[in-house]
């Protein structure tokens, strides 16, 4: 029974060496064979230079753009060289029954409802004799107005001169000041007369001009 495990011992140690020859003599011949084969390198694309300078092609417009410019707006102002007054002229509109003269500042206020400058008919202008700090009105010197100074009133840069006919006061209830006339006229109206008991004014000072010429 020795013997046996002996034999068999002896022919498995010998198929193992076999396998171990084979096996070094296979990884032998594929790495000569491997060596003998080419490597391929990779080719290195190649950049082909210009054989001319490029050219930069401008497109001219096919039609040019004229932008339409937008006009100013039309300014009209009054201008009294004797009493130095050169303001602009905004609307003053009826609120209630009364004209709201609250926003008209430092400005002269054409009062809605009366002939709009440049119409035929009696335009009537306002403004302040002074204003809530103290500072001077606009028709701050209208009562010093004299008859026969010039006002001129500038409506988009064309001029109509005016010669003061009257000054005089009357009191705030009285509207014929306003009233409308069939010939041209420029009435200007400021308050007067200040009282500090009442805290207001006791006159209306106004002053009528018509065209010249």
């Amino acid at each position: 029974m020795y013997r046996r495990r002996s034999s068999s011992s002896r022919t498995l140690f010998t198929l193992i060496l076999l396998g171990m020859v084979g096996g070094i003599a296979f990884l032998i011949f594929d790495g000569l064979r491997t060596s003998s084969t080419p490597i391929s390198t990779p080719s290195i694309p190649t950049i082909e230079q210009p054989t001319s300078t490029p050219q930069v092609i401008v497109q001219q417009p096919t039609a040019s753009i004229t932008a339409t410019p937008t006009p100013a707006p039309k300014t009209v102002s009054l201008v009294i060289p004797s009493l130095a007054v050169n303001a602009p002229i905004i609307d003053v509109y009826l609120v209630d029954g009364i004209w709201d003269v609250s926003l008209l500042g430092v400005n002269v206020g054409h009062l809605q409802g009366t002939a709009r400058v440049g119409e035929v008919g009696n335009v009537v202008l306002s403004g302040h004799v002074e204003l809530r700090d103290g500072h001077k009105g606009v028709f701050s010197l209208l009562s010093q107005a004299v008859i026969g100074d010039r006002v001129i009133v500038v409506d988009g840069g064309i001029q109509t001169q005016y010669v003061i006919t009257e000054v005089y006061t009357t009191t705030p209830d009285d509207l014929t000041p306003v009233y409308p006339t069939i010939e041209p006229r420029l009435t200007l109206i400021t308050c007067g007369s200040y009282d500090f008991f009442s805290n207001q004014y006791l006159e209306r000072t106004i002053v009528v001009a018509v065209p010249i010429g």
